[in-house]
C-alpha cells in the first residue's frame, strides 16, 4: 500500500511539471499565470546575487539546489519511496582581476560547501552497489574543496589545496544527464578506494598539461585517507596524514578529435597505497591498489570538418552522441569490484525538439570479485536508466527518470528493481 501511494506521488508531480516542458501558454490569453511563468518569475532570485557575482570584476558566487523523489515500485529490497535534497555553494576569486596586479593574473581561489538532507532510497529500499540517486549523501552541512590554481598561459596549470577528484577525472560531458552513481565517477573506485569523491575531499596537488587543442594530460596526488562521511568525517575537514594514510594517485589523456563526427578519447589509470585490512581473508594489512579506465565519446550526427566535442555535451537541437567508459581494478583479493563498463546515448533536443532540452539511455555493468563475493558463482549488478531533462526556465531544470536494476547489490536472490523518480533544480 505504501509503495502504491508512492508511485501515484510521483506521478501526480511528474505530470504538472512534465507539461510545464513544453511550450508555455501565454498567461495573458487565459487571464491568469501559468506553472511555466510562475517559475520564470522565481529565476528573479537569481538578481540578489548579481551585485557579487560579476566575473568582470573577479568575483563569481553559485547556488545550486536539487530536490529529488525516487519511489521503489517493484522488486529490491523492499518497496517505498524516499526524498533527498543537495544543496551547493560554491564561490571563486579571479586574483589578478579582483586586485589588478599583473603577477597574479591566472591565479584563481575556490572554495564550496554543501548541506545534504533526506533519506536514501538505495540504502533503505533498493539495496543496490552503485547508488540510484549521484546526490544521495550523510545528512549534514559538509565543506567541500577549497584550492588555489595557478594558470601558466593556456598550456599549464596547477591546483593545490582541499580537492575532489571527480571533479576533472574519468569526466564524460555525455553521461553527466544521468542520475544514477555509477554514470560519475564509476566503481572500481568509488566502491573500492577510501578516495576523495563525492561527498569528501582531501589534500592535494592537480597538475594539468594542454600542449595542443587536442590533447590535455593531467595527474593528480591526493591524500590516501577521506575517512567515512557518516562517522569520522561529517564536515569534510578532516586531514590525515598517519603513516598507513597512503596516496591515491591519478592520471589521464584526453584527446579530442575534430571532423564531421567529432570524437573524444579518455585513457587513464590510478594507484592507491592504502593499507586496510578490512577485505583481506588473512587478516593483515595490506596496501597497493592499482587500476585503469578508458573512455570514448562520439559525436554521430554530422557536424562541419572542424567541430570538436562541446564541453557541454552536444551542440544543437540535432545532436546525438554515444558514450563508453570501460575500467578494472587489481588484486582481486582486495578490490571488491573488478571491472566496470557503461555506455549509452545521448540526444539533444529532447523528444520535443526543445534546442535545450535532452534525453539519454544508459546501461552499465558491474562486476564483482570471486574472491571477496559471498556469492557461490560470480555476480553482477547491471543499471538500465532512461532520463529526461527538461528545461523550465532560465534557472528550473526537471528529470523525469526510471531506472531498472539487475541483481540489486549484485545479490541473485534479490529481485530485479523497477525505480522510478524526479529531481527538481535551481541554479543561480
Amino acid at each position: 500500500m505504501i509503495a502504491r501511494r508512492s508511485c501515484l506521488l510521483i506521478l501526480t508531480l511528474m505530470v504538472p511539471l512534465g507539461l510545464a516542458a513544453q511550450d508555455p501558454v501565454d498567461s495573458r490569453t487565459i487571464g491568469k499565470p501559468s506553472l511555466f511563468s510562475s517559475l520564470s518569475s522565481l529565476d528573479k532570485l537569481g538578481s540578489a546575487l548579481k551585485p557579487l557575482q560579476t566575473p568582470a570584476k573577479g568575483v563569481e558566487l553559485h547556488v545550486n539546489y536539487s530536490i529529488e523523489v525516487f519511489g521503489d515500485v517493484s522488486g529490491g529490497y523492499r518497496r517505498g519511496a524516499a526524498a533527498d535534497g543537495l544543496l551547493t555553494l560554491s564561490a571563486q576569486l579571479d586574483l589578478g582581476e579582483l586586485l589588478k596586479l599583473s603577477d597574479l593574473k591566472g591565479s584563481t581561489i575556490s572554495a564550496s560547501a554543501y548541506w545534504s538532507h533526506g533519506p536514501s532510497i538505495s540504502g533503505r529500499y533498493v539495496h543496490d552497489l552503485n547508488g540510484i540517486s549521484s546526490i544521495d549523501a550523510y545528512d549534514t552541512i559538509r565543506f567541500n574543496e577549497l584550492w588555489f590554481e595557478k594558470k601558466f598561459g593556456e598550456t599549464f596549470s596547477l591546483r593545490l589545496g582541499l580537492l575532489a577528484a571527480d571533479t576533472e577525472f574519468f569526466n564524460c560531458t555525455s553521461d553527466a544527464i544521468f542520475l544514477n552513481s555509477c554514470f560519475g565517477m564509476p566503481p572500481i573506485v568509488s566502491l573500492n578506494l577510501n578516495a576523495p569523491i563525492f561527498p569528501l575531499s582531501a589534500p592535494g596537488i592537480r597538475l594539468a598539461l594542454s600542449p595542443n587543442d587536442s590533447l590535455t594530460c593531467r595527474l593528480g596526488l591526493f591524500g590516501g585517507d577521506t575517512g567515512m562521511e557518516d562517522i569520522n568525517n561529517k564536515r569534510g575537514l578532516r586531514f590525515s596524514n598517519y603513516p598507513d594514510a597512503g596516496a591515491f594517485v591519478i592520471g589521464e589523456s584526453v584527446c579530442s578529435v575534430p571532423g564531421h563526427h567529432p570524437t573524444s578519447y579518455t585513457i587513464g589509470g590510478f594507484y592507491h597505497s592504502d593499507h586496510d585490512a578490512n577485505t583481506i581473508a588473512d587478516g593483515l594489512s595490506h596496501g597497493n591498489h592499482f587500476g585503469w579506465y578508458a573512455s570514448v565519446e562520439r559525436t554521430l550526427s554530422e557536424k562541419p570538418a572542424k567541430t570538436k566535442v562541446s564541453n557541454s555535451g552536444p551542440g544543437n537541437d540535432h545532436d546525438v552522441t554515444a558514450f563508453f567508459r570501460a575500467g578494472g581494478a587489481a588484486p582481486s583479493s582486495r578490490n571488491p569490484i573488478t571491472l566496470y563498463f557503461d555506455g549509452g546515448l545521448n540526444f539533444a533536443g529532447g523528444l520535443w525538439r526543445k534546442p535545450k532540452d535532452s534525453a539519454g539511455i544508459a546501461c552499465s555493468y558491474t562486476n564483482t570479485s570471486d574472491e571477496l563475493s559471498a556469492q557461490p558463482t560470480p555476480t553482477y549488478e547491471l543499471v538500465t536508466e532512461a532520463v529526461y531533462n527538461a528545461v523550465l526556465s532560465k534557472s528550473f531544470t526537471l528529470q523525469p527518470d526510471i531506472q531498472f536494476i539487475v541483481h540489486p547489490g549484485a545479490n541473485p536472490a534479490t529481485p530485479n528493481a523497477l525505480v522510478i523518480g524526479m529531481r527538481l533544480t535551481m541554479t543561480y
